[in-house]
């Protein structure tokens, strides 16, 4: 273990650290951006603003960041639109994996709906290592890349170098980190000085003004006034448990179904409060 300040590494991450610094600073401004040109505007100016620099980014490395609800999806969907390669996307976990093949459902593009049907958690990619062929001379599309440590990170670089792909990595550095080892998408921004954009108008509760400035609030992390405004408005409700707990959250839960005229869902924390 090495020690700095009041933090702690193995030798081993801090190779691993110097190898995905190394990787993305050597494949900057060495590929042929994917188009010169945006062929036609998106609905937003920063959405359209992303998007057209990914077509154009020469890097080997590409970031793409912002809160939920932002737009990310929308720029990489025009993205791959117009990428004519082989493709291969990835997500750290099955929610994200399925939240990506949901995207393939109707989409009019049958190679773009190819590709997101296809996802693939991180853990299988890398353990059938085969699956990376699918993105021989393309992209690896790495989604959630926040919550990706830094040894599965190097691997991807590593099958992205053998297969003679590029990398975009997508989400939040605001978000939780993940569960393994290392902070890899904040390293690469960081020490390698990576390229990125970042989305930060939320568009996906513009319907519900309400929804809106909770969720913005949330990404801003004033959690506890985005708090404050959910039980003013009666969407969140804290009971008190005075020994009748379930019988009080059913009544309160059907009283609010009846009172919206639509289905109340009762999620009890164990088996014992489900009777």
């Amino acid at each position: 273990m090495i020690r700095s300040g009041d933090r702690l590494a193995t030798v081993e991450s801090l190779q691993l650290e110097r190898e995905i610094i190394k990787f993305a600073k050597e494949g900057r401004n060495r590929w042929l951006p994917s188009l010169a040109t945006l062929i036609s505007p998106l609905h937003c100016r920063k959405i359209s603003e992303s998007y057209s620099w990914l077509l154009r980014s020469r890097d080997g490395v590409m970031g793409l960041t912002g809160d939920a609800g932002a737009g990310k999806s929308t720029v990489t969907q025009e993205f791959l639109r117009h990428f004519e390669v082989g493709t291969l996307l990835l997500s750290p976990n099955t929610g994200g994996r399925e939240s990506l093949r949901d995207l393939a459902v109707n989409h009019q593009d049958q190679r773009i709906a190819q590709a997101f049907d296809q996802t693939q958690t991180v853990a299988a990619a890398l353990t059938n290592k085969r699956l990376f062929q699918r993105a021989k001379g393309g992209l690896i599309l790495v989604d959630e890349a926040g919550l990706v440590g830094i040894k599965d990170l190097s691997e991807i670089l590593r099958e992205a170098k053998a297969v003679s792909a590029r990398v975009l990595l997508v989400g939040d550095t605001k978000q939780h980190h993940g569960v393994p080892a290392g902070d890899a998408l904040r390293i690469l921004k960081r020490h390698a000085g990576l390229k990125s954009q970042r989305l930060y108008e939320i568009h996906r509760q513009k319907s519900n003004p309400d929804y809106l400035e909770i969720v913005s609030l949330v990404a801003k992390g004033e959690v506890n006034r985005a708090s404050a405004r959910l039980q003013q408005r009666g969407w969140v409700t804290e009971l008190k448990d005075e020994g009748n707990a379930p019988a009080q959250w059913r009544r309160n839960y059907c009283a609010c179904g009846v009172k919206e005229n639509r289905p109340a869902w009762w999620l009890p924390p164990g088996r014992k409060s489900s009777a």
